[in-house]
């Protein structure tokens, strides 16, 4: 018997050496949201303008940005090399430089300007009257 799971979609996938049918659940398991900040105001006086802190949510170690006065969860790990891009640059082009080789990574997509490595994983922050979270 195998059986199979997918994490963010729960997938069961269950065979059976003798049987040519198998069974088959999808479920979808609800995201998780995360406060980050009690307030935009209060994440926009601690990421000011142009530049990228490193938190940690759930687990998960993300950079914030505040770019063109809008703010942006991407992943804080390059998927270069792995360093942490809340150390880089945010440019004019709404991307995070990472500082080891300057890999560029779009705050709205992800996507490597240059497509020379996988695309940087970016989370949906959600922001309301009762903070900024960030969707995991």
């Amino acid at each position: 018997m195998i059986l199979l799971i997918d994490i963010m979609v729960l997938k069961i996938l269950v065979y059976r050496s003798n049987c040519v049918s198998c069974l088959y659940w999808n479920l979808t398991i609800p995201h998780s949201l995360i406060r980050i900040f009690n307030s935009k105001k209060e994440a926009l006086e601690k990421v000011r303008l142009n530049t990228a802190i490193k938190i940690d949510a759930g687990g998960y170690r993300i950079c914030i940005v505040n770019s063109k006065d809008n703010l942006y969860a991407v992943q804080d790990s390059c998927p270069h090399l792995g360093e942490g891009l809340h150390k880089g640059t945010v440019n004019y082009l709404n991307e995070i430089v990472c500082p080891w080789h300057s890999y560029r990574f779009n705050l709205l997509s992800g996507e490597e300007s240059e497509r020379r490595c996988k695309d940087a994983k970016i989370y949906v922050l959600e922001i309301n009257d009762m903070g900024v979270f960030v969707k995991i």
